[in-house]
């Protein structure tokens, strides 16, 4: 590669600076990869301005070209006028706007409302048309012709009825109670666990939904069956037999993990409801049955009277 100079390029009519081989840099580039030796290069423009080409007025897209003539460049053919359905004017056509057309003779933020709202400047395409057209809904619209909630029920393939009437977690009734969203049961504040991310630092679930649905996810039974399980019991930990007021953190559901190894299992490995101890020691000895016998036989040993094995006799 050769110095650059102040001479000027070898071929006829450019006048920018030798850099390579008698060529500048531009040249240069053309003829190593396309083989091409002369010819005019493209008008030199900044970034985010119009096109190179004589006359095009669209936005550059890459290497100083249109996305038109970027990709006749990389045919082999750059030049040549495009056909345009609608002449693009030099700014946007909404009144008071003089920023530059990014599409359809909008700039990106009109076009891009006119993508949203199907209008570049008022945010519904008609003032009565943007609720749900279920018979008394009021919701806004939100996919075709119903909103959210009405979508999701027709793709089920539920019949279409009146939804739940929506409450603000901050909202209360007459009492102070607040509404679940699970339920939509109006419960007190007791009943709801705290959270620090909501507008009244309560959940949004109520404690018995939220236990709900927690074992829905996690062990795949609900909460009346799980009742039910304790109950078959006798209401206490499988093996100590303490009762949930006696466990620190109540009773929980034990399952193989042999099985699911995770915190979420099938639903068909659940063993039984232990308190924490039991299912903390058990979880500690590895459902492994040989080290729990030997955990027997330790702690008979010790309860005999007998000194362990590992201390001399007297």
């Amino acid at each position: 590669m050769g110095k650059p100079s102040n001479e000027p390029c070898d071929i006829d009519g450019c006048d920018r600076n030798k850099k390579t081989n008698g060529l500048c840099s531009g040249h240069a580039e053309r003829l190593r990869l396309k083989g091409v030796r002369g010819g005019p290069l493209l008008t030199r423009t900044h970034r985010g301005g119009t096109c190179g080409i004589s006359g095009c007025k669209r936005k550059v897209y890459s290497r100083r070209l249109c996305n038109t003539h970027y990709k006749r460049d990389v045919a082999g053919n750059p030049g040549g006028d495009i056909a345009l359905r609608w002449e693009v004017p030099d700014s946007c056509t909404v009144d008071g706007c003089d920023a530059h057309v990014w599409a359809r003779t909008w700039c990106s933020k009109h076009y891009q409302n006119w993508q949203n709202h199907g209008h570049p400047t008022e945010k519904l395409r008609d003032p009565g048309q943007g609720t749900c057209l279920f018979p008394g809904c009021d919701r806004k619209r939100r996919y075709g012709e119903l909103c959210a909630g009405h979508y999701q029920a027709r793709w089920k393939g539920r019949e279409l009825e009146p939804l739940e009437q929506r409450w603000k977690n901050t909202d209360r009734d007459g009492q102070g109670r607040k509404c679940c969203r699970y339920c939509y049961g109006w419960k007190p504040e007791s009943e709801f666990y705290a959270r620090a991310s909501s507008a009244d630092n309560l959940g949004f679930y109520c404690k018995t939904c939220t236990r709900d649905v927690s074992l829905r996810r996690k062990f795949g039974v609900t909460l009346n069956e799980f009742n039910a399980m304790l109950a078959r019991q006798g209401g206490v930990c499988l093996i100590c037999g303490r009762s949930p007021e006696e466990s620190p953190k109540g009773l929980f559901v034990d399952h193989d993990h042999t099985c699911c190894s995770g915190h979420i299992t099938c639903g068909k490995c659940i063993r039984g409801i232990l308190c924490h101890y039991c299912n903390a020691a058990i979880g500690l000895l590895g459902d492994d049955m040989e080290s729990a016998r030997r955990v027997v036989a330790y702690l008979e040993t010790t309860w005999s009277g007998r000194l362990p094995f590992f201390l001399p006799s007297a």
